[in-house]
């Protein structure tokens, strides 16, 4: 195996009480040869200390200081200011597997891939120690991947087949981002340029295991009350239906798919009866046909979809119900592994 530099790139904002594991889960990978570029985008807690202690104790570790821009503007000074061949990304409050950096940069190697991803292993806020255990056991044999064409890469990104979005999960090949960078000052900032960057790979891998613990808090973004900026929910929409609009009938029923999924999440958040709500239900209603008909779309988001004919007041309590179950089924999931 050769010894390419992999630039491990870490957006950090106030994340004093996770940010340990995060950085411990990366000094112990068994690759050795990573860079890792901690970008603090302006917290106003511990973690800015945290973190120069870490930096006097590993040579490989580098801080850079900013004002609060985002994620997507933390993201974006990291790939500026690393050097290595391969970029992958860590958000400060999840931990990795110790294994991944070697499994993921294997993979690449034997497939020539400028994109390797993966399915996050989702825990909810506490399971941490359930959670490591399980990543290091998932990953512990050799990596079993495959490799994928744009249209099946695509396919899978919009019918979650499986879940993979986020721009964590993922090693890069960095000229990916010669081109693309990600959008600042805006939400689904990760699906915004997840399917740009299958678009502009000439390989894609994708790893069977699960190497990524990803945190589920109730204070994270897509978890808190609804604010205005989420009604970035349209602009995303938008730009799907434009940027997909001379695809073939496939990958259309698939981002169809992706856009009510999106805005019946957000929908869920919004005040009740608002203009924001109205707005949003417009693009439910405009995609709900589709995605029942669509037999690749699995049938929770079908039965959402046919719910969504009983009015907004009943949509809305089935989506929260829904959520409920959802969050149950998971902490049992760790359980079980654990």
């Amino acid at each position: 195996m050769s010894k390419r530099l992999v630039s491990v790139i870490i957006p950090v904002y106030n994340v004093e009480q996770y940010i340990d594991r995060c950085i411990d889960s990366i000094c112990r990978q068994t690759y050795k040869n990573i860079e890792i570029i901690i970008v603090n985008d302006g917290s106003t807690d511990n973690s800015s200390k945290i973190l120069d202690a870490y930096a006097d104790k590993d040579s490989r570790i580098r801080v850079l200081n900013k004002l609060n821009g985002g994620l997507s503007s933390a993201r974006n000074l990291g790939i500026k200011k690393c050097n290595g061949e391969y970029v992958f990304f860590v958000d400060g409050d999840d931990f990795i597997a110790d294994n991944l950096i070697e499994h993921f940069l294997i993979v690449a190697e034997r497939t020539d891939a400028d994109y390797v991803c993966s399915e996050s292993f989702s825990f909810v806020d506490g399971d941490d120690d359930k959670a490591q255990k399980i990543i290091n056991r998932m990953g512990h044999d050799s990596p079993k991947y495959r490799i994928a064409d744009r249209k099946e890469a695509l396919l899978r990104l919009f019918y979650q087949k499986p879940s993979f979005t986020g721009a964590y999960l993922k090693l890069y090949r960095k000229n990916l981002f010669d081109n693309i960078e990600f959008p600042e000052a805006r939400y689904f900032e990760d699906l915004a340029t997840t399917y740009k960057f299958m678009q502009a790979a000439n390989v894609i891998a994708f790893v069977k295991d699960k190497y990524y613990a990803y945190r589920i808090r109730s204070n994270s973004i897509m978890n808190q009350k609804f604010n205005e900026r989420k009604m970035d929910c349209i602009w995303i929409s938008k730009q799907m239906e434009q940027d997909f609009l001379y695809a073939d009938e496939s990958i259309k029923n698939a981002v169809f798919c992706s856009i009510f999924r999106i805005n019946r999440i957000i929908y869920a958040q919004t005040p009740f009866q608002s203009d924001y709500s109205k707005k949003i239900y417009v693009y439910i209603s405009k995609y709900r046909k589709s995605v029942i008909k669509n037999r690749n779309v699995n049938v929770y988001e079908r039965i959402l979809a046919l719910m969504s004919y009983g009015g907004e007041g009943f949509f809305r309590s089935v989506l929260l119900t829904f959520s409920a179950i959802k969050k149950m089924k998971m902490r049992i999931s760790v359980m079980r592994w654990g």
